[in-house]
Parts: C-alpha cells; sequence; structure tokens
C-alpha cells in the first residue's frame, strides 16, 4: 500500500513549467509495514511512480532516460504489460485481457498521466494521485488549489498531501519523498 501524488504547473510551450512527485517511506505486506526504497523513480525531465505490485518499480528504473517521442505513453503501458507477463505479476480476466494490480503515475514537462492495470492511459489535470491514499490526497490537493492557489510550490503541495495520507491513512507511513523537474531550473515563484 501507498500513496504518490503529482503536481504540475505550466507548459514547456509556456517557456516555464514545475512538476512534483510525492511518495510515503513505507510498503505494508498484510500487517508486516517495513521501510521500502524510493518510489519514484526520474528518467530525464519524467517523474514515474508506481502503486501496487513493489517489483513494479523494477520496471521503471529499466526505463530509458532519452526524452520521450511520440506515442510514448501508450506504448510504455504496452511495454508494462508485457514486462509483467513476463515476470509472472496480474492475471488474465474473463474477457482474456492480462490485468496488473497496480498504477503508474507520470508527470512528464507536459503534464500528468496515470497508467492503469489494464493498460490504459489517461490525462489529469493539475493534480493526481494513486495508492491506498489517493482520495485523501487528491482532497488535500484540492484544498490547496483552492484555498491557498499557487502560493506552495508544487514541491510543498505533495508534501503536504503525502504526510495527510501518512497521517491519516492506514498503509501509508513512513518518510516523505519529493522529487521534482522544473524549467527554468530556479526556485518557484507564485504568478
Amino acid at each position: 500500500m501507498t500513496i504518490i501524488a503529482a503536481v504540475h504547473i505550466g507548459t514547456p510551450a509556456s517557456g516555464r513549467y514545475f512538476a512534483a512527485m510525492g511518495a510515503d517511506g513505507q510498503m505494508t505486506y498484510g500487517y508486516t509495514k517495513v521501510p521500502s526504497g524510493q518510489k519514484i523513480v526520474r528518467r530525464g525531465n519524467v517523474l514515474y511512480g508506481c502503486a501496487g505490485v513493489p517489483a513494479y518499480h523494477r520496471f521503471l528504473e529499466e526505463l530509458p532516460d532519452e526524452p520521450p517521442t511520440g506515442d510514448w505513453l501508450n506504448a510504455m503501458a504496452d511495454r508494462w504489460v508485457a514486462w509483467a507477463h513476463k515476470h509472472g505479476h496480474g492475471k488474465q480476466n474473463d474477457e482474456g485481457t492480462f490485468l496488473l494490480d497496480g498504477r503508474i503515475l507520470v508527470a512528464a514537462p507536459s503534464g500528468l498521466w496515470t497508467l492503469d492495470g489494464d493498460g490504459a492511459v489517461t490525462r489529469q489535470e493539475r493534480y493526481a494521485a494513486i495508492g491506498c491514499g489517493a482520495e485523501t490526497a487528491l482532497g488535500v490537493l484540492f484544498t490547496l488549489a483552492r484555498v491557498i492557489g499557487h502560493t506552495l510550490s508544487p514541491a510543498e503541495r505533495v508534501e503536504v498531501a503525502v504526510r495527510a495520507c501518512i497521517e491519516h491513512v492506514v498503509g501509508c507511513g513512513g518518510e516523505v519523498m519529493v522529487r521534482q523537474v522544473q524549467d527554468p531550473p530556479d526556485t518557484w515563484r507564485p504568478g
């Protein structure tokens, strides 16, 4: 069980973008809680986080560092399903579709996406969350966006959301991990 939350502001076309992704630092197996390694992987200027089977993190670590081009998200979803099938993860449903019990959250310069266990790719607006703490994190991110606006950086927002999950969601725990990508590579300034 886990929480992965992300916030994205701006676009490369605007000349300014900021993306941050945060995660808790605990893995839960039934009643056993253990510290986890990094749940977020950075490849070039793209952040990836996974919730579900811990082995999916190995898939993310194998992704290339080169910048994504073309229909890279759909290709990545297909590679993920093939990788999981090869390594004995997931199962086939009654219709014959191979399903994975996990999700991947992607934060790139051009936006946020979720990749679902059936290979579906969905664009997310401004913020997103996956894992057992997703509902709590989304509530926090919504409130921060509506009440505080852009006075907190994307990194500060995901940190608050993950801390709320650690405090209030069974299955989330440990330390908060935050990674970010931004252009220009300066400090956050509201605006």
